[in-house]
């Protein structure tokens, strides 16, 4: 069974800008990877081969969700692009 939590975060004025800025870092690099597989078809792609200023963690993580994203683009021959879904609430 899973057990799903919610919170609500608190983050201070600089907390709140790095989030916005990695966020926004994130959504840049997962729409440039898969505009990359879509002009090249697929690539292999490790962490090191992107360059964002994330930690390569959450590089792996864009690489993931840039491929579901292309595997998408295949079926519907639509480009689609990442928005930003988090909402800080004050």
């Amino acid at each position: 069974m899973q057990v799903t939590v919610k919170f609500k975060i608190l983050p201070t004025k600089e907390q709140e800008q790095y989030l916005k800025e990695t966020l926004n870092e994130y959504i840049s690099t997962v729409n440039n990877i898969v505009q990359s597989m879509i002009n090249n078809r697929h690539i292999k792609l490790t962490s090191k081969d992107i360059e964002a200023k994330l930690p390569s963690a959450v590089k792996n993580q864009a690489i993931q969700d840039a491929k579901s994203v292309y595997r998408k683009y295949k079926k519907t021959k639509k480009i689609i692009n990442i928005k930003e879904t988090c909402v800080y609430m004050e």
